[in-house]
């Protein structure tokens, strides 16, 4: 499994996570590109980015920008392709 994929299925378990996690992440399993990757996925719809608003309402307390993970558009990522 690549670490690419270990990083989406960590994001899809934990659903709200911080920008300063991610990279936490990459760290503790020797992933330097874990900040870069969190892009790509944000680009590919995979994660989106949550508003003041929303990271005030689930409590969130920090200062980074926060993501929430789109379950149905990672599970349809991660299915392999047939055609």
């Amino acid at each position: 499994m690549t670490k690419q994929r270990e990083l989406l299925l960590w994001m899809r378990n934990i659903k709200i996570f911080a920008s300063h996690k991610v990279l936490r992440w990459g760290v503790d399993n020797f992933y330097n590109r874990a900040g870069r990757t969190k892009r790509n996925f944000l680009e590919q719809g995979l994660i989106r980015r949550l508003s003041d608003f929303e990271k005030e309402c689930k409590d969130l307390n920090c200062k980074d920008a926060c993501y929430e993970a789109n379950e149905k558009a990672i599970i349809d990522y991660l299915q392999p392709k047939l055609f």
